[in-house]
C-alpha cells in the first residue's frame, strides 16, 4: 500500500495500458468474422428507385389546385394576432361570440365589420368618416360608417329646439242644418260667431274644418280608454286589471274635460251607473213610483208603460230606464228618466214611513249603484 501510494500516477498509467491493449485484442478478433458476414450479401443487385406513374385524374387535380389564385376565407379578427377581450362591469366579453353587445343598440358583428374600435367606450359617437354623422346614427340608418358619401338622411339631424304650448281656444257649438253649416265660437267669448262649411278656414287661426262626424258625447269616454290602452301596452303593461283601471281612468278624465268645455259648468263630482244597479235598486226599495204623461212601448228595451202614476220594480225598472227608441228626445230623454228614476228612489228611502224598515237596504242599494260615491 506504501508502494501504491507512493506511485499512485504510475499505477494508473498501467491501468490505461492493459485497458487499450484488451480493447485492441477484442477488435481484432471481431474483424475476423467480417468477410463471412458480407459474403452473404449480393452486391451485383441494385434497388429499385424508380417512381410508379400516377393515375392521370389525381395529376390533373393537382396541376388545377397549384394554377388556382389563393384566396383567404372570411374570418373573424386578425389571423395572427390575437382579439382583444373587452372588460365590462367586471365580465371579459368576446365581441365575437354570441351574447351581449358592447355598444347597443349598435351590434358587435356591425362594429367588426367596418373594423371599428369597439373596446374605445365612445365608439357610437364617433366620426371616422367625417361626414358628421356618428357611428350610431349611420348603424341606425344603415349607411357606411367608412363612406363619406354613405350618408343617413340629413332630416335625422333634426333636434326639437323649442316647444310652446299653445290652448285650443276653439268649440263646435252645433249644426242648424244637419251637417252643412257648422257654428264655431271661441271659449272666452271674445270673437264673433263663425258660420262654415266643410274646407273652410276658420278667420283667425291656421285652422280649417276638414270633417265632421255626428256623435255622441259620451264616445269620448271610449275613445280616450282605447288610446289610453293603445299607449300602455306599447310602455309594456300588461296586467289586464291595470290596463283596465288606468284606461277606464283616461277615459272619466277625459269626458269630464269635454263636458266642462261643452256646458262651462265646473264638475266637482262623477259617479258611474251601470243598468242593473237599477235592477238591484227597485228591488231593494221594494218598487219605485214613475209617473208618465202618455203611455210608451218599445220593444228593444221591453218598455210597456201605460200614462200616469204607477210602481216599477226589477224587470220593469231596467226596462223603464234604459228606453230610449221612441221618444222625442231619444238619449236626453232617456238621461232624464233616469234623473227622475233616482229622486223617486232616493225620497222613497228617505221618507218618514219607509226610512227605519227601508234604510239599511236602501243604502245598501246605493252604494251598489254609486260606489264609494254614495
Amino acid at each position: 500500500m506504501d508502494w501504491l501510494k507512493k506511485n499512485y500516477e504510475r499505477a494508473i498509467l498501467a491501468v490505461a495500458i492493459l485497458a487499450l491493449i484488451g480493447s485492441s485484442v477484442f477488435i481484432v478478433m471481431g474483424s475476423m468474422d467480417f468477410p463471412t458476414t458480407f459474403a452473404t450479401r449480393n452486391s451485383s443487385k441494385r434497388p429499385d428507385n424508380t417512381i410508379k406513374p400516377l393515375p392521370i385524374e389525381v395529376l390533373q387535380t393537382a396541376a388545377q389546385a397549384v394554377d388556382k389564385a389563393k384566396i383567404w376565407t372570411s374570418h373573424d379578427g386578425s389571423l395572427f394576432i390575437s382579439r382583444p377581450y373587452v372588460l365590462l362591469n367586471n365580465e371579459l366579453i368576446d365581441p365575437l361570440a354570441a351574447g351581449k353587445d358592447l355598444h347597443a343598440p349598435i351590434t358587435n358583428a356591425w362594429l367588426i365589420k367596418y373594423d371599428l374600435p369597439y373596446w374605445e367606450g365612445d365608439i357610437k359617437d364617433q366620426d371616422p368618416d367625417g361626414d358628421r354623422f356618428s357611428n350610431l346614427e349611420e348603424f341606425v340608418n344603415n349607411t357606411d360608417p367608412l363612406d363619406a358619401k354613405s350618408v343617413p338622411p340629413y332630416w335625422t339631424k333634426l333636434r326639437l329646439a323649442k316647444f310652446i304650448s299653445k290652448p285650443f281656444r276653439l268649440k263646435f257649438t252645433g249644426t242648424p242644418d244637419e251637417g252643412q253649416t257648422f257654428t264655431i265660437n271661441a271659449i272666452d267669448g271674445k270673437s264673433r260667431t263663425q258660420f262654415l262649411q266643410l274646407g273652410q278656414m276658420i278667420e283667425g287661426t291656421p285652422y280649417k274644418l276638414l270633417s265632421y262626424k255626428p256623435n255622441k258625447i259620451n264616445s269620448f269616454y271610449g275613445t280616450a280608454k282605447a288610446y289610453e290602452q293603445q299607449y300602455l301596452v306599447s310602455k309594456g303593461v300588461t296586467d289586464k286589471a291595470e290596463l283596465e283601471r288606468r284606461s277606464n281612468e283616461a277615459g272619466r278624465t277625459m269626458l269630464i274635460k269635454v263636458l266642462q268645455q261643452f256646458t262651462g259648468i265646473k264638475i266637482d263630482h262623477y259617479a258611474e251607473v251601470n243598468l242593473i244597479s237599477f235592477y238591484l235598486l227597485s228591488k231593494a226599495v221594494g218598487g219605485v213610483p214613475v209617473c208618465l204623461v202618455k203611455a210608451t212601448k218599445d220593444r228593444q228595451s221591453g218598455a210597456d208603460f201605460p200614462a200616469g202614476h204607477f210602481e216599477v220594480e226589477g224587470s220593469s225598472a231596467l226596462s223603464f230606464v234604459r228606453q230610449r227608441h221612441g221618444l222625442p228626445g231619444g238619449d236626453l230623454d232617456r238621461i232624464k228618466r233616469q234623473q227622475m228614476f233616482l229622486a223617486s228612489a232616493a225620497n222613497k228611502i228617505l221618507s218618514v214611513g219607509t226610512l227605519t224598515s227601508r234604510l239599511t237596504r236602501g243604502r245598501d242599494a246605493l252604494h251598489m249603484l254609486l260606489g264609494e260615491q254614495a
